[in-house]
């Protein structure tokens, strides 16, 4: 039931650390967040999504990350 939120964490952590770390939660705990004021939301969404792609998750993989899961989370997703 632990969810991982991906703010800032590509910006503090080498990109190999940041796919470990990727792989090690799995898409279905993790949740893009926004909450850090230092970058914009268009650059961080594709530098996330990079990342995502690095760490071989899927574009269903990557709507979990971007919306299923806080979705879910918030019990808006049946």
């Amino acid at each position: 039931n632990l969810y991982m939120d991906t703010s800032n964490a590509a910006h503090v952590l080498s990109e190999e650390e940041f796919i470990l770390l990727l792989k090690a939660q799995g898409p279905e705990h993790i949740i893009f967040g926004t909450d850090w004021p230092w970058f914009t939301h268009s650059e961080e969404a594709a530098l996330q999504k990079d990342m995502f792609q690095k760490a071989g998750f899927s574009k269903k993989d990557q709507e979990l990350i971007f919306s299923k899961n806080i979705s879910r989370l918030l019990k808006n997703d049946p």
